[in-house]
């Protein structure tokens, strides 16, 4: 029952840099409602429903889940940009997700993407990893992309790079991985002063045990 969950709701800025692209389909992120349910053995679980302004509520199947963007891909598609982890009894750092929306409910093809930040070793400290994600019009006008710029210490100990694209579908993303180059980042750069492109903040942890 509604009255035997505890509930916190909250406006949600949205963060997407085109937002703008999506008012037509009223996915603009209105509302975010939190309930804890209880759990005897493991202590209360909470649920995560976004309100869009369109009037469509989905509940959005992770732990710790924080909706970062509404992003709009091919043919108009909408999709969802969420971080979180699959479960809460566990050492499984936050990732980033892609969800479809429009359909009953939330679609998503699984795969966990790398969330921005430094990683160091659980065990050694050592810096092991540097991710940058970028989101929004990031490379033309006609639709929105995710971007991952990565730097990895590799098991011959020198530092390797790597640079990644997610296109945005009706089915769900696309990855696909690019060669490393510098004009990547000079682009990126030029489109974040165009306010049409968004750096998400990294976070500092530790790999997973």
């Amino acid at each position: 029952m509604r009255s035997a969950l505890a509930l916190v709701a909250c406006v949600w800025p949205l963060l997407s840099a085109s937002a703008s692209s999506l008012n037509g389909g009223g996915w603009d992120i209105h509302i975010l409602e939190r309930t804890h349910r209880p759990n005897p053995t493991r202590g209360p679980a909470e649920l995560l429903t976004v309100h869009f302004a369109n009037g469509r509520s989905y509940e959005v199947p992770l732990h710790r889940a924080k909706p970062i963007a509404t992003l709009q891909g091919e043919a108009n598609a909408a999709l969802l940009l969420v971080s979180g982890a699959d479960c809460t009894e566990c050492d499984e750092g936050n990732t980033l997700r892609f969800f479809v929306l429009g359909k009953a409910e939330l679609f998503g093809s699984g795969q966990r993407h790398l969330y921005p930040g430094t990683k160091r070793d659980y065990l050694s400290e050592q810096l092991v990893s540097k991710t940058r994600v970028f989101f929004g019009r990031c490379l033309s006008d006609d639709q929105d992309v995710v971007v991952w710029i990565h730097r990895y210490l590799g098991q011959d100990g020198n530092w390797h790079d790597g640079q990644g694209i997610a296109r945005l579908k009706e089915t769900g993303e696309s990855f696909q991985r690019i060669a490393p180059g510098r004009n990547l980042l000079r682009r990126l750069n030029a489109r974040i002063s165009l306010g049409k492109c968004t750096e998400l903040p990294g976070i500092d942890g530790t790999t997973e045990p």
